[in-house]
């Protein structure tokens, strides 16, 4: 291997990464690039080699997503549209991926069943190329956004080639529940192009400098000043957007679609993309999100509802109601069933398969109807209801209890202060509803990690084996 390509490699590497991010790992990663980087990304290949041959020939030759068959592609088909799509080279990017790409081969032959696969040193060639190959695609047509935990999400999609990235832009992407869904912004003309943005964008006072990528969009390409231009001028709201825009917010509509309209009447006026403009838009962009994360919970907890449902005898045990008394979830295979509130003797154990009450949940989203203690049109849903209106003031006793304790956990802290409210005659009040809340969603939460903390446990010793 040719040193003066090593010394360049590790010159980079030192340019790009600051000192307080070489830790042991990171070298060890950086070695075993700097061993294989003229493996992966010089450009012949090694007469052998035919694995990597047929591989090259058939990737990145233009792809047809059209050609799928949609809403449900083989997948098959779909891998080979991805394989044939051609990747935008980011150069910023590219020493970060090689790195990748080194690393995940290391774990990939820690399987035994990989490691059978490719056990030769072409082998192993076109495999670093496939995985550069496919590295290279995913930065192009990856989706992200960034979840409510600091993480990230992420979803591949064919038609990701035909969606381009503008600062400016008229649609954004969501990923629901392992799909992409794409949301108009604002009023898109025919003949436009569907632009989302890789955030930030320009109404959270975004210039550009922070893309990985040199960016010609409206806001950042040659006719920017134009935009620039349009972005800094004072427009008055017209007498009929006035009218239009005082009648939307009296109506008595949900607040998303509120801000949708006054997105599309603020548009027509000619206040894109004016300041007033990007404030109200980017409030309908922060709702959409907002109505994904929850649509997106709700639909992952009713499958897991449907999983229980479908597992006996124990769940023939649990009934629905809209106010449960318990939480049941499906962890690594078994049945859950955690306390939200105390049991009375008597009492039967209720869990709820969709959003319960605490979440304005009406019982209209069931697919059967519903006759819990939420949903009865009777004396006693009359009952329920009355509590629920009634307003009432925490005890003194009920607030010594909760100052007196010690906990430091948040769960623990929420699962007592829900005791505490409910031996207080809170339930079914609004205090009690926000608290069994924040209990709930932390409940299932908790249950989730764990279960994916044993999920990675088990794949490390699948690659420890």
């Amino acid at each position: 291997m040719n040193p003066a390509a090593i010394d360049a490699l590790r010159r980079r590497f030192d340019q790009e990464v600051p000192p307080c991010r070489r830790n042991a790992d990171i070298a060890l990663y950086r070695d075993f690039v700097a061993r294989h980087d003229q493996l992966i990304s010089a450009p012949e290949v090694a007469k052998d080699d035919g694995m990597a041959i047929r591989c090259r020939q058939a990737g990145t030759i233009g792809s047809k997503p059209f050609d799928l068959d949609f809403p449900n592609p083989d997948p098959l088909d779909a891998f080979k549209v991805l394989h044939h799509a051609i990747p935008n080279r980011n150069r910023t990017m590219e020493h970060l991926l090689k790195l990748s790409v080194a690393a995940f081969q290391l774990v990939f032959l820690k399987n035994p069943l990989v490691a059978s696969m490719f056990y030769t040193a072409a082998h192993r060639n076109a495999m670093l190329r496939c995985l550069l190959l496919h590295g290279r695609v995913c930065s192009s047509l990856a989706l992200n956004q960034e979840d409510d935990r600091g993480g990230w999400l992420g979803a591949l999609s064919p038609i990701a080639t035909l969606v381009n990235h503008s600062c400016d832009p008229n649609a954004a992407a969501f990923v629901d529940s392992g799909t992409i869904k794409i949301a108009v912004l604002r009023p898109i003309q025919r003949g436009d192009q569907i632009s989302i943005a890789y955030p930030p964008v320009w109404w959270n006072a975004h210039d550009g400098s922070e893309q990985a990528f040199l960016c010609k969009c409206a806001v950042c390409g040659p006719d920017g000043a134009q935009w620039h231009e349009a972005h800094q001028q004072m427009s008055p709201i017209s007498p009929e957007a006035k009218r239009e825009l005082s009648e939307k917010i009296e109506e008595q509509i949900p607040l998303c679609e509120k801000f949708q309209h006054m997105v599309q009447i603020l548009a027509r006026d000619g206040h894109h993309p004016g300041e007033m403009f990007g404030e109200v838009v980017k409030r309908y962009h922060d709702l959409l999100a907002e109505e994904v994360r929850q649509r997106s919970e709700q639909s992952d907890r009713a499958r897991l509802m449907l999983r229980v449902k479908t597992l006996p005898p124990v769940a023939s045990l649990i009934n629905h109601s809209c106010d449960p008394n318990v939480i049941s979830v499906v962890d690594s295979g078994s049945i859950k069933i955690i306390v939200l509130r105390p049991i009375q003797k008597g009492d039967q154990i209720l869990t709820s398969y969709a959003p319960a009450w605490w979440d304005e949940h009406d019982g209209s989203t069931l697919d059967f109807d519903c006759k819990c203690v939420v949903c009865d049109r009777g004396p006693e849903g009359a009952k329920w209801r009355n509590a629920r209106e009634k307003k009432r003031i925490l005890s003194s006793e009920a607030t010594r209890e909760w100052i007196g304790g010690g906990e430091t956990q948040d769960l623990i802290k929420f699962q007592r202060l829900v005791q505490i409210l409910a031996r207080d005659g809170h339930h079914p009040g609004k205090l009690f509803g926000e608290t069994v809340k924040i209990y709930y969603d932390k409940l299932f939460d908790e249950v989730c990690a764990e279960n994916a903390k044993r999920n990675r446990a088990k794949v490390q010793q699948i690659g420890g084996n």
